[in-house]
């Protein structure tokens, strides 16, 4: 249901907004959003699409014989060579989430990493152990003095480039000057650089890195510039976030998320009443298009145009899908509602260890998409609450059925997942490609499977705060004033509740003073039960299928 808001300009309240984006994006509901309804991702089972034949090689159809003809290049291409994950740049954070005055540890992977600012504002990413004697520089601080990252186990400092410029354990400046001369006494650095509002890191570090790295293009979004904030190439309009933007640790592998990522069918079932309904008939089809020829690499990229029909507007409506390898699912955003002409919601997957990932989510829309009121009614609201809206719900929703999925392939014996899983469907042709383009140019994927033989309990595979809450700066402030503010309700409730007693008691009590401490009572009692929920929902939330 849509929160209604009467100081919207369409009646709906901002977190609503992004509601009803999630819902006309991934789950194919007619939504009244800034005016008529328009269909959105839904297709009926009496549907009728043009002829398409029967879906035994998920990667060719007869109606795209250049698309065949590409994936055929692609074969040929896999014989040759497999996919290098380490030579590759990674998102790994969202620059607005990042505190510049403190050091943050990373993963990437498998390897520790820690990303800092330095004097000369550049974010820069060492590996995260000091070359003394490993300690882990995520533990240090930034030197305000010079700008330095200090170890905060002996003290040794280092420069953006990873050069030692200081070891207080020297006995005097000469042999201070020798040792940190020494390649040795140096940080191990991995090539960084800034774009499009996020972090990037190379998958390798040391000197030959910043060579290797210079050849590489990231995955980014080819439609918007590389500054920030996000804005259409070619004289294209400025966009805005629409639901602000989310990034999370997840307790799934990377190639599961991937898997997820790009299976838009699940939507109305595992995000029932979140952003889809499962009381929806639906197929689709789903035909292989021509990657551009501006991605980083044709042959490790697939796109895929999805073509739904909404059974009761009786019209067709269609969106593309992409991969991009090593960490890019961008789905196009078609038109509806009002003004909305089109959109993009990237979602960069990375691989941060074995039998784990992180997802940084957004939705962008052009500015021009959405009155001004309703645009600043999006921007007013707090990061703290557009995080604990629709985004960790979603995710949520499907972390327990991809854990339980990893747990049940790992005590297979076939691990070929394209001859394990069954899919006759037109809706799995997403899902196939990407599996066979992985156990074939992929090698299998970035990280090792872990042998994950034990289901986790719900409680520490939806731990909001541990993969979100105590690395976001807005959740973990609203935390802090949250809590603070629950004690204080606390203590002004018992205040009320002594003063009631207190006058009572009296000789001659004051007409109508109980009643006001029992009112003032009841509020403060209600602030702090709603205090209480909100702090729950950065730290954990039950979810159950069965009762959604």
């Amino acid at each position: 249901m849509l929160l209604r808001d009467t100081h919207s300009p369409t009646g709906i309240h901002p977190v609503s907004q992004s509601k009803a984006a999630w819902r006309a994006m991934r789950a194919g509901r007619p939504l009244q959003v800034l005016g008529r309804p328009r269909m959105a991702f839904t297709t009926s089972k009496a549907a009728t699409f043009p002829s398409t034949q029967s879906l035994e090689d998920p990667l060719t159809t007869t109606q795209d014989h250049s698309s065949a003809k590409h994936s055929t290049e692609v074969e040929r291409e896999v014989e040759q060579e497999t996919y290098d994950w380490a030579k590759q740049w990674y998102p790994l954070a969202f620059v607005e989430d990042l505190d510049p005055k403190v050091p943050h540890p990373v993963e990437l992977l498998g390897e520790r990493l820690v990303l800092w600012r330095d004097a000369d504002k550049q974010w820069r990413c060492f590996q995260d152990k000091c070359p003394h004697r490993l300690a882990p520089l995520s533990e240090g601080r930034i030197e305000p003095s010079d700008g330095t990252l200090m170890c905060s186990y002996h003290g040794w400092r280092f420069d953006g480039e990873g050069k030692c410029t200081d070891i207080p354990q020297s006995l005097d400046a000469k042999a201070n000057a020798a040792a940190c001369s020494n390649p040795r006494s140096c940080a191990i650095s991995h090539p960084t650089q800034v774009l499009q509002g996020k972090v990037w890191v190379f998958g390798e570090g040391g000197s030959r890195a910043f060579i290797d790295s210079a050849a590489v293009k990231p995955a980014l979004l080819e439609d918007l510039e590389d500054t920030y904030p996000p804005r259409e190439k070619n004289g294209g309009e400025d966009c805005f976030f629409a639901g602000g933007h989310y990034a999370r640790d997840l307790p799934y592998a990377w190639s599961t998320l991937m898997e997820n990522l790009a299976d838009p069918s699940h939507v109305n079932f595992s995000h029932h009443n979140v952003v889809g309904d499962r009381t929806v008939d639906q197929t689709m089809k789903i035909v292989s298009k021509e990657p551009s020829k501006t991605v980083p690499s044709i042959k490790d990229t697939f796109k895929m145009a999805v073509t739904s029909f909404d059974d009761k507007a009786r019209d067709y409506q269609t969106f593309d899908m992409e991969f991009v390898a090593p960490c890019l699912v961008k789905w196009g955003i078609p038109p509806w509602g009002v003004g909305i002409k089109h959109g993009y919601m990237p979602m960069y997957m990375i691989p941060t260890g074995p039998g784990r990932s992180k997802i940084l989510w957004c939705m962008l829309l052009p500015t021009s998409s959405m009155p001004a009121p309703a645009k600043l009614m999006q921007r007013l609201t707090p990061k703290w609450l557009q995080h604990i809206s629709i985004t960790p719900q979603v995710l949520d929703g499907d972390t327990g059925l991809l854990h339980g999925q990893e747990v049940a392939v790992s005590k297979e014996a076939e691990k070929d997942l394209n001859r394990l899983y069954y899919m006759p469907a037109q809706a799995d042709r997403f899902v196939a490609a990407y599996r066979k383009w992985l156990a074939g140019r992929g090698g299998g994927g970035p990280l090792p499977m872990p042998e994950t033989s034990e289901l986790q309990a719900q409680p520490q595979l939806l731990d909001r705060y541990s993969q979100h809450t105590q690395n976001c700066p807005s959740c973990s402030r609203a935390v802090q004033v949250f809590t603070a503010l629950r004690i204080v309700t606390a203590a002004l409730a018992a205040v009320c509740a002594m003063g009631i007693a207190s006058t009572l008691a009296a000789s001659h009590p004051v007409l109508g003073l109980p009643a006001q401490f029992a009112a003032g009572g009841i509020v403060l009692a209600g602030a702090w039960l709603w205090l209480s929920k909100t702090i729950q929902k950065y730290y954990y939330v039950p979810h159950t299928h069965a009762h959604a």
